[in-house]
């Protein structure tokens, strides 16, 4: 918006004028000591402020362009009469900086000097002083939405003096807490939310929308989701639970504070979730369709091991939308089948799932066919899923022939049903003629090349792999060359580099992963393309052996960009994997996740590292926060059933390899799990 834009959300009195105003007179002093006053001239300055007021609100009833000109002009001339009568009244120096920032050529300076004055001769003047915050705002925001540091500060010290004047204004804590976020001073940030939070909304929050480039409003919804993020971000998960539960109990519907509110549930502490459990409960109880709410509330029981809880929401909800939504239904049954799974009550679960495939109706039906095609691969995936656990390799073909029936013949899922299966069972012969028959039917689907090379890899032919992915790279030299910058593709040269070279770690060929990824860094065309490389180099030479100068490029690259997650993630568990300087890693992996709270890998490895130093009770519990946010990880429940069997827990680690097992698809994850689970 422009400057004119936001000087009308200022909200005046009077209207915009279309002529510039012909300036008379000085800007009056306003000494320390103002001169005595006599009763006379007090009174035609009173009379004269009273002219100017009128005139004001007429001007704004007239249509006229001239004669709004006119009128504003005759108002300014009454206000200039004021101060020159009684240089003490502070409105008419207000009344002043109104105009000139709202006329032509709306002169914020000029406005700024009238402004000054109003509280120099009357240091309690809020129309003047919250102006003054207001027209420092202005002055801030570039045109390029960045705030400049100088009239930054400027508007901050207005804004703090508005909130003496009136403590529970929230328009000013609103200001304080954008401006102390833009220039990353989190803990005035929380604190001015905090007071934003328990302020009076104001009715008109026009210019608050203008000045800052919002599109929220100054309401306390708006500052608990602003503060519960705020919160969250600093890792004080368990405020951030306290704030977002009140918010969600009174509007379940806030999509934006259930998705926080996740983050928080995963961070925040044992007792900070139990406390909160009741204000849950009353918002996922008040929106017995809300799927999220639900999800979070059915986490919050399982945490705390009420799984027949969990279990009597799912059920409560099922209930509740059998005839009103099938389709949120079948997701809440196939929630609930999730749940059985995770106990691993395999019958249940699968008919649970079951239930779900017969509520979801006519799959052919257009409205809705995307949802419905979603919730048929959920809920066969995850049939396959139990019947590659039960041993049934018989069960999935029939699988995969009833998916077809709903998913039709065009659809590529039924056959990575089978093929994923093999996969999972060690059939890679199988595996590899099911993937080059889909291929016949779908040739020119790249995804599909990387499957066929990743169970070429899987069969201990890594050449052929690279080979078949190499092969299309054969008329790159008939393409444009490649821009400067451009986005990263899922299949060019550059990815299909990366792709390589993790395969080859993956599968005991070091010496292609190392070759691939360095490709891969000469391709870069850009600095996050050169970062990815140089992290897809590190970890290449970390799975060949070369610890030393794995180290050095992670490290070369935290210099160039200390903030790097995961470079910061990678050096940390690089270091656990050798068993050295495990507080080192700890602190590198926590720095992570100071940056991305909620990444399920990063968990993980403080998870690990944790182990590794002894820290038992401290790596289950971070562990346990990975398989949260990633109930599919392989790695975090292969580590959690370690720590487990340490503990002496035999029947829970085995549990939870068990859950690993059946994520799993590689050979390489699929022999250590197997022999683990003997």
């Amino acid at each position: 918006m422009s400057i004119a834009g936001m000087i009308r959300a200022i909200g005046l009195t009077i209207g915009i004028v279309g002529s510039v105003y012909a300036q008379t007179g000085q800007m009056p002093s306003t000494p320390a000591q103002l001169p005595a006053v006599s009763i006379e001239r007090r009174r035609e300055a009173m009379e004269r402020m009273l002219e100017g007021q009128r005139l004001l609100l007429a001007s704004n009833r007239l249509r006229s362009e001239a004669a709004i000109n006119a009128t504003v002009e005759r108002a300014r001339e009454a206000f200039l009469k004021v101060v020159e009568l009684d240089p003490s009244i502070a409105e008419a120096y207000t009344s002043l900086a109104e105009i000139a920032v709202s006329t032509p050529p709306n002169d914020i300076g000029e406005a700024i000097k009238y402004a000054l004055a109003a509280v120099r001769v009357d240091s309690t003047n809020f129309g003047g002083r919250r102006l003054l915050a207001r027209l420092y705002t202005i002055r801030a925001r570039g045109a390029d939405g960045k705030f400049e540091p100088g009239n930054s500060a400027l508007a901050v010290a207005n804004w703090r003096e508005v909130t003496i004047l009136d403590p529970r204004n929230a328009e000013a804590w609103a200001f304080l807490a954008s401006l102390y976020e833009v220039s990353g001073r989190k803990n005035e940030e929380i604190d001015a939310l905090r007071k934003w939070v328990s302020s009076a909304p104001p009715i008109d929050t026009q210019f608050y929308q203008a000045a800052l480039g919002r599109t929220d409003t100054l309401t306390v919804e708006t500052a608990s989701l602003r503060l519960g993020q705020a919160l969250v971000a600093t890792n004080n998960a368990d405020e951030a639970l306290t704030v977002l539960g009140n918010l969600a109990a009174d509007d379940p519907g806030n999509v934006a504070a259930t998705e926080v509110l996740g983050d928080a549930i995963a961070l925040a502490s044992d007792t900070a979730v139990r406390k909160a459990t009741e204000l849950l409960r009353q918002a996922a109880y008040g929106d017995p369709s809300n799927l999220k709410l639900i999800g979070l509330l059915q986490s919050v029981f399982e945490r705390g091991g009420a799984s027949r809880e969990a279990v009597a929401l799912l059920q409560r909800s099922i209930e509740s939308t059998a005839k009103s939504d099938p389709l949120i239904n079948a997701r809440l049954l196939i929630e609930l089948g999730d749940l059985f799974r995770r106990e691993q009550k395999f019958d249940i679960a699968a008919d649970s799932y079951e239930k779900a495939l017969i509520r979801i109706g006519d799959p052919t039906d257009a409205d809705s066919k995307s949802e419905i095609n979603e919730i048929v691969r959920s809920a066969f995936g995850k049939l396959s899923r139990i019947d590659g656990l039960r041993l049934r390799p018989t069960g999935i073909v029939k699988l995969s022939i009833r998916s077809r029936t709903f998913l039709g013949k065009d659809s590529q899922f039924p056959d990575r049903l089978v093929i994923d299966h093999y996969r999972s069972i060690g059939k890679r012969i199988e595996a590899l003629a099911a993937v080059k028959s889909l291929r016949v039917r779908f040739g020119t689907d790249e995804g599909l090349r990387r499957l066929e090379a990743t169970v070429l890899a899987e069969s201990g032919m890594i050449s052929d792999a690279v080979k078949l992915m190499k092969a299309r790279w054969a008329d790159a030299a008939n393409r444009p060359a490649a821009a400067t910058e451009v986005p990263l593709t899922p299949f060019d040269e550059f990815s299909d580099l990366l792709f390589i070279s993790d395969l080859a770690a993956r599968h005991s060929s070091p010496v292609i992963a190392v070759d691939a990824a360095r490709r891969a860094l000469t391709k870069a065309v850009d600095s996050d393309r050169r970062q990815i490389a140089q992290l897809s180099v590190a970890t290449a030479l970390q799975r060949s052996g070369e610890f030393k100068a794995a180290e050095e490029i992670l490290r070369e690259l935290l210099r160039q960009t200390p903030g790097n997650p995961m470079a910061l993630n990678n050096l940390g568990y690089f270091l656990v994997e050798r068993n050295e300087r495990l507080d080192e890693a700890v602190v590198l992996i926590r720095g992570a996740l100071s940056i991305d709270p909620t990444n399920g890998s990063y968990l993980d490895s403080l998870g690990w590292a944790l182990f590794h130093s002894g820290k038992i009770d401290a790596a289950e519990s971070e562990l346990r926060k990975a398989i949260r946010y990633d109930d599919t990880s392989v790695t975090a429940f292969e580590h959690l059933g370690d720590v487990l069997a340490k503990k002496g827990d035999l029947a829970e680690a085995r549990k939870c390899r068990v859950a690993a097992r059946a994520n799993a698809t590689s050979a390489e994850d699929v022999r250590r799990l197997d022999e683990k689970l003997k």
